[in-house]
């Protein structure tokens, strides 16, 4: 039996929304800003700048020049699946069709979206912590860390069941209130409670990051002041004895800077100190004088201001709790305005029946198509996206190590 491509659609966006709880848990700001973009490219786009408050009667520049957009640059991505038009018309119930076809295909576009979401994203925060032993004070931290930032959306945090037992075995199941409703929905399976303000969700798609070299507790500064809006890196000087034979400081890998705090919302001071991200990796020669780390953008002005102060020459660098050579798995808390995802519009193809069906935040397209040369015919269903991270200071990394 031939069934409409919208029908077949429209169940593939339910089961991707209900499965996909790190996407869903974003904002969707861009609008018309993702009108006519094309697949696999990287463009700029602009998220209002917050702008900032300042004492006194008179408005100098400072105070309107700061109100703008903030820049980030995101990459138009997609998933698909593609089925035999005969594995589907075959079936004669619209049941069959959503238990047979739908709902493993279905799982497995939600866990491709998810996993290359979550992997470019998870460590993008402005804070975070190592631990050796997770406990409820570690979670607890976090969501604590984001109230005292001033954060005004919902806070979800994202965990992988095993370190969600771990939590659960030293007395979390007597914290963690169970939501029936929202468990026993359609598709969703990943719903674990709610603690610290904030919404938990258990999820297998959260990275594991190995480290190689990590900064040491001593022996390394900075090598000229940073205090320029957008900076991506901070160049670094120590003894030839610190780093006496080569290796790599991998992507993932933490530090601090002395006098560098993380800021709020608004601008100011949270008095805890900023941990930066290495952001790709580092190759380290023997005896190596020199380094120049690459981290997430630095601004120490405007709405966007996410460090406390500029990066002093000399000023210490230290690490942040990573040891060399060892596994972390991340769990991520954030807020919903911190996240966008969104999604683009895939063209209709000229001879082909096309729908487009949405659920929740999340649109898939359908298409009917065939080769002639093969005399092959087959559905596909596409999830064109867009996401990342447009505001770290409202993010919240724990590195829990394995």
């Amino acid at each position: 039996m031939a069934f409409a491509i919208n029908q077949t659609t429209r169940l593939f966006a339910v089961g991707v929304a209900e499965n996909t709880p790190y996407c869903g848990n974003s904002s969707a700001t861009l609008g018309d800003q993702v009108k006519g973009k094309k697949n696999g490219t990287t463009y700029k786009f602009y998220f209002a700048d917050p702008g900032v408050s300042s004492s006194g009667t008179a408005v100098s520049a400072s105070d309107y020049r700061t109100t703008q957009e903030n820049e980030v640059s995101l990459t138009l991505d997609s998933e698909k699946t593609v089925v035999d038009i005969a594995a589907v018309d075959n079936l004669t119930k619209i049941e069959d069709v959503a238990k047979t076809v739908v709902r493993p295909r279905a799982a497995g576009l939600s866990s491709g979206i998810e996993k290359r979401v979550i992997a470019g994203n998870a460590h993008k925060s402005s804070l975070s912590i190592v631990t050796t032993a997770l406990t409820v004070s570690d979670l607890g931290w976090a969501t604590a860390s984001l109230q005292n930032a001033r954060v005004n959306s919902e806070i979800s945090g994202f965990i992988n069941a095993l370190d969600q037992r771990v939590v659960a075995i030293s007395n979390m199941q007597n914290t963690f209130q169970v939501i029936p409703e929202i468990s026993n929905a359609l598709y969703k399976k990943l719903e674990i409670g709610n603690f610290g303000n904030a919404m938990w969700y258990n999820t297998p798609a959260m990275p594991v990051i190995t480290t190689g070299l990590v900064i040491p507790a001593s022996g390394v500064t900075v090598d000229g002041l940073v205090n320029t809006d957008g900076a991506t890196s901070i160049v670094t000087q120590q003894a030839a004895g610190v780093f006496p034979s080569a290796g790599t400081i991998k992507a993932g890998t933490t530090f601090k800077v002395a006098g560098v705090n993380a800021t709020d919302l608004l601008g100011f001071d949270t008095n805890e100190q900023f941990v930066f991200t290495v952001t790709s990796d580092v190759t380290v020669a023997a005896g190596a004088l020199t380094l120049t780390l690459p981290v997430l953008p630095m601004f120490f002005t405007g709405g966007g201001k996410n460090v406390s102060a500029a990066i002093a020459d000399d000023a210490v660098i230290s690490g942040a709790g990573m040891a060399a050579a060892s596994s972390y798995r991340l769990i991520q808390i954030r807020t919903k305005d911190s996240f966008e995802f969104n999604q683009y519009e895939f063209p209709d193809i000229p001879g082909c029946v096309s729908s487009s069906e949405a659920f929740g935040n999340m649109k898939i397209k359908g298409t009917a198509s065939g080769n002639a040369e093969t005399m092959n015919a087959f559905y596909r269903w596409d999830v064109p996206f867009i996401a990342g991270m447009k505001d770290i200071r409202q993010s919240r990394t724990i590195y829990v190590k394995i």
